[in-house]
């Protein structure tokens, strides 16, 4: 999945857990991106989202259609 780039810069610089501690209570400049599909989804759901993209990889949006992935 392509992500962007602020958020792809945000899932590297983090750990998992503090990925959800962020989203679930703090103001950050994800709360439209992530705060639409934790209303449409539910907040269980995104932060299970959001530990899947940091284990399992993801694209920028950035980069090419090469299938480049970044690998944590």
């Amino acid at each position: 999945m392509k992500v962007r780039n602020d958020v792809a810069d945000w899932l590297e610089l983090s750990d998992e857990q503090i990925l959800c501690d962020d989203f679930l209570t703090e103001e950050h400049e994800f709360d439209n991106y992530l705060g639409k599909l934790a209303l449409n989804l539910g907040y269980n759901f995104v932060t299970d989202f959001i530990v899947d993209l940091k284990r399992n990889g993801f694209a920028r949006e950035s980069q090419t259609t090469s299938g480049m992935r970044v690998i944590k």
